[in-house]
């Protein structure tokens, strides 16, 4: 049996007390980013299933425009461009309206904006565009925003509509 002196005992408790100082960090470390890293798939999940949701209700608007476009396109062509609107849609009608429209939780606006044709041929062209352009009166650019507040989730869908039926 060996006898320890004062001074190897001391050090020997400095050196377990490091080995658990050691061992509680690597725990703690081990758990903060098991934790992290759960938070962060939960996170990621939920914008997911955000942004799906967003991009079914934003095609749902657009298919909500066409029906409207085939109802009367007087409807869509009085509308103001570039200006914020919403759909009002109920068992029976669906209308335009400026009052905002809530989903379960996703905002959806629609924009209607003006499509320019090339002077020479009937290709489309940005507004902006130095070419010769000319307003396409039978022709719309629908765009619907959806917007989950809750996890900054934006799905912005467009789509051209055009008077099918000449009115």
């Amino acid at each position: 049996m060996r006898i320890f002196s004062s001074r190897q005992q001391a050090l020997q408790r400095g050196i377990g007390s490091v080995e658990v100082l050691i061992g509680t960090a690597i725990v703690a470390l081990t758990l903060s980013f098991t934790i992290a890293t759960v938070n962060h798939f939960f996170t990621v999940g939920t914008k997911t299933a955000d942004r799906v949701a967003a991009t079914y209700l934003a095609q749902e608007g657009v298919e909500a425009l066409r029906f409207v476009r085939d109802s009367s396109w007087a409807t869509i062509a009085a509308l103001p461009t570039d200006t914020a609107r919403y759909l009002d849609i109920d068992s029976d009608t669906i209308g335009i309206t400026t009052t905002p429209e809530v989903v379960d939780g996703f905002e959806r606006t629609v924009f209607v904006r003006d499509v320019y044709r090339r002077s020479a041929g009937d290709d489309i062209v940005d507004e902006a565009s130095e070419v010769g352009k000319v307003l396409d009166p039978n022709s719309k650019l629908v765009e619907v925003s959806v917007h989950a507040p809750a996890t900054g989730v934006t799905v912005m869908l467009g789509a051209y509509l055009t008077n099918l039926w000449t009115e």
